[in-house]
């Protein structure tokens, strides 16, 4: 009696049962029958080999579901690789800027068993030299902090009475947590952003008489940077969305009296100089500018990748970290570096900040865990 076919499925349709007999099917020694046995074989699969003489294509049998020349993505959905479990660890650091790296090799230095997360390079949003990076490595390395380049979190969540961070290859378990995330600024990025006299942070060096540039997105922005304003020579303010028409009465007055310009709706195209900034080039109203200036002072809200943090409920609107003073409303959770703030802090300011929520992470799990093994 001839062999029935066996019936084309959808690969949701294969995962709402459990996987049993596995067969796949096709010319011995062919290249592509190879590469799947292999690839199953990484994922540990039992499986049965059919010769065919007479198909050139590779077939996967599952039950009732069949495969011809299964993709490397269609088998690793069905078969998809448990992550690796990593457990033990009193605090897990992710961000590995200056607040990461503050806050690590402080409660290191305090007895806590760290694993830092960074999902780029280490002190990547700071654009450091590949010297300075090595060095802060060597220098976790030597401290006994475990740190991973290349993690990339996808999800934050309670395990019990420890803390379940999961990236695309491992899951760890710790028992407080740092969220020590960078971000940037509009305009950050641009060619000629780390020429000397541009600030994307406070405090900012600005000497008397000098041609200014700021960049203020919010009335608190003005407020900020109204004692700069009155060392510079008729500031020019680019206003990304026309806070002006915010501003009091005084405030306005005071702008007045040093002689700013104001250009609503403005956005930077870039900032040129060799080694110091020269000029600015920007749009505002549609119009383009070319303008002088020895200063640039931004201060613009942060932009942080925080999504994965929303079931959570400690993310707002604008993707800022909800926070008192570095706390969250989540045990054992602090928070640290720029997705904490409204506007960016200097580098030294960052370390203070990450110190101190490494501090603020000891006290916690020496009062909470005392001498329980970790991992419990």
């Amino acid at each position: 009696m001839a062999r029935k076919p066996r019936r084309e499925a959808s690969l949701k349709a294969y995962k709402r049962d459990h996987p049993g007999r596995v067969e796949i099917k096709g010319i011995p020694g062919h290249p592509r029958l190879r590469q799947l046995a292999k690839l199953l074989d990484a994922l540990s699969v039992q499986y049965t080999v059919m010769p065919s003489r007479e198909d050139s294509r590779v077939i996967l049998i599952l039950d009732d579901l069949t495969l011809q020349d299964p993709s490397e993505d269609q088998v690793l959905k069905l078969f998809p690789k448990p992550p690796i479990i990593r457990e033990g660890y009193d605090l897990a650091i992710i961000g590995g800027g200056w607040s990461g790296l503050t806050a690590a090799r402080t409660a290191a230095a305090h007895g806590l068993d760290v694993i830092l997360l960074e999902e780029h390079t280490l002190l990547h949003h700071a654009h450091p030299s590949y010297e300075l990076v090595e060095r802060m490595r060597e220098n976790l390395t030597r401290e006994g902090i475990r740190f991973t380049e290349g993690a990339r979190v996808k999800r934050l969540k309670p395990a019990g009475r420890l803390w379940e961070v999961s990236t695309d290859g491992a899951v760890y378990r710790a028992r407080s947590i740092i969220l020590a995330i960078g971000g940037v600024q509009p305009g950050e990025e641009l060619p000629g952003s780390r020429l000397k006299g541009v600030f994307w942070h406070l405090p900012a060096r600005v000497q008397q008489g000098e041609d200014c540039v700021f960049i203020l997105h919010t009335p608190t922005a003005y407020e900020l940077a109204i004692p700069l304003l009155t060392h510079c020579t008729k500031p020019i303010i680019l206003d990304p969305e026309n806070t002006l028409l915010q501003l009091s009465h005084a405030h306005v007055k005071l702008l007045e009296e040093q002689g700013a310009r104001v250009y609503p709706y403005a956005r930077l195209i870039s900032l040129l100089g060799d080694d110091e900034l020269e000029a600015v080039r920007f749009t505002s109203s549609e119009k383009k500018y070319h303008l002088p200036a020895k200063r640039l002072i931004s201060l613009q809200p942060v932009v942080s990748d925080t999504h994965w943090l929303k079931p959570l409920g400690i993310v707002n609107e604008d993707g800022m970290i909800i926070h008192t003073q570095g706390e969250t409303s989540l045990r054992g959770v602090y928070v640290a570096g720029r997705a904490a703030e409204r506007y960016a802090l200097s580098s030294e300011a960052r370390k203070a900040e990450g110190g101190s929520m490494a501090l603020r992470a000891v006290t916690y799990v020496r009062e909470t865990y005392g001498d329980l093994p970790r991992g419990e």
